[in-house]
């Protein structure tokens, strides 16, 4: 779990930073203390063992050391905004809300009351204190822990996908080494919510191979990245555009910052101009939440927009409407095979029953694949 990295990193290297949080850095000493005592405050109330706690919290930072806590207590976390419409929740296990008094509203916590969760405050967690907490040796992976993620919706429908903990722990290295992260990355995560795969998946492989997150909340996202070494800068199509709005001498160029661009298209105006200000190291990012990143391209020859390179440690087919492999050339439906063993949605039996459908055997494994439903591509290897 990346809660034991960040521990181990606390004591290895308790100075390094893990974390720009309003301006302020923290270290993984900070961090570590931090996510201690929201675990001492969690096992503390009584709730049920292994449900599921719903974070009702906006401040990513605070969110983060919250989920982290409940998460090695074996509890599974689901992060939503506060004004969302609870009831369209369906997670039958849900058991607690963890909140702050700023962010509360009575609406909230009438709701809870009436669904029969528990609730706990999470004021005074973000604040530094004195006097030091023991951090534990780990010795038990909760397996039963995880996250609920939302998919964007592309295929028609917002499904949950649960990320199990010991999975995670399995490919998190492989994961940030895809997108280039090591110790001593420094990664732009911005302002996206822990709900999404960007937001959740970021952070959380940064953290797992001891580098540092910027998390950005506020208004103008490029004062996040001045004076900072920022080796990673994530953002959608969207969000940069929001960025180039800057003022022409308010953003710092950097010839080796990575910036990476998921979640939609990428329009050529916008990759050059993002080439001009920010960096040349341009690339287009193709991922889903059930097949995390397959493949990050660099935005450098004039059909780009039209192919990806799939990453060495992944493995892509083009597939006709039966399953069948399609020869190179040929339009079709990308099919992915997963790194994490996820078995399909939560709470959702149709969305599964055709998710497993994909499924493949072979006299030496079973594996699962992910069908990207109406993404139309061109070609299988090495490109797509």
């Amino acid at each position: 779990m990346a809660i034991e990295a960040i521990y181990r990193r606390a004591r290895e290297a308790p100075q390094q930073l893990a974390m720009l949080r309003h301006g302020v850095t923290w270290t993984y000493a900070d961090f570590a203390q931090a996510i201690e005592r929201a675990r001492l405050r969690f096992a503390a109330q009584a709730w049920p063992p292994r449900g599921t706690v719903l974070l009702a919290v906006d401040d990513l930072a605070l969110a983060w050391i919250c989920g982290l806590a409940l998460r090695s207590l074996g509890y599974t976390t689901v992060s939503v905004p506060v004004d969302k419409n609870l009831g369209a929740l369906l997670l039958p296990d849900l058991c607690a809300v963890v909140c702050t008094t700023e962010e509360s509203p009575s609406a909230l916590l009438s709701f809870a009351a009436q669904r029969q969760w528990a609730s706990c405050l999470a004021d005074g967690l973000t604040l530094r204190t004195a006097a030091e907490l023991p951090l534990p040796q780990w010795t038990q992976d909760h397996a039963s822990a995880g996250h609920v993620l939302m998919t964007s919706g592309t295929t028609g429908s917002y499904k949950m996908v649960l990320r199990d903990a010991r999975a995670e722990a399995i490919t998190l290295a492989r994961r940030a080494a895809i997108s280039g992260i090591d110790a001593n990355s420094v990664v732009f995560a911005g302002a996206f919510p822990m709900l999404t795969a960007g937001g959740y998946h970021w952070p959380l492989m940064t953290w797992g191979v001891g580098g540092m997150v910027i998390f950005h909340q506020q208004a103008h996202p490029h004062l996040a990245l001045q004076g900072r070494k920022v080796t990673h800068c994530f953002a959608t199509p969207s969000t940069l555009n929001h960025l180039l709005q800057a003022p022409p001498s308010a953003l710092e160029r950097s010839e080796s910052m990575r910036l990476l661009v998921t979640g939609g298209a990428l329009p050529r105006v916008l990759a050059e101009a993002a080439r001009t200000r920010l960096t040349p190291a341009v690339f287009t990012v193709y991922a889903s939440t059930e097949a995390l990143t397959v493949a990050v391209s660099p935005y450098d020859f004039e059909e780009h927009t039209q192919w990806h390179r799939v990453h060495s440690s992944r493995e892509v087919q083009v597939v006709d409407d039966t399953g069948q492999v399609l020869p190179a050339g040929e339009t079709g439906l990308v099919r992915v095979r997963l790194l994490d063993g996820l078995q399909g949605y939560l709470h959702d039996a149709a969305a599964t029953a055709r998710f497993s459908a994909m499924a493949i055997s072979t006299p030496a494994i079973s594996a699962c694949w992910q069908r990207m439903a109406g993404w139309p591509c061109r070609g299988v290897s090495p490109r797509w």
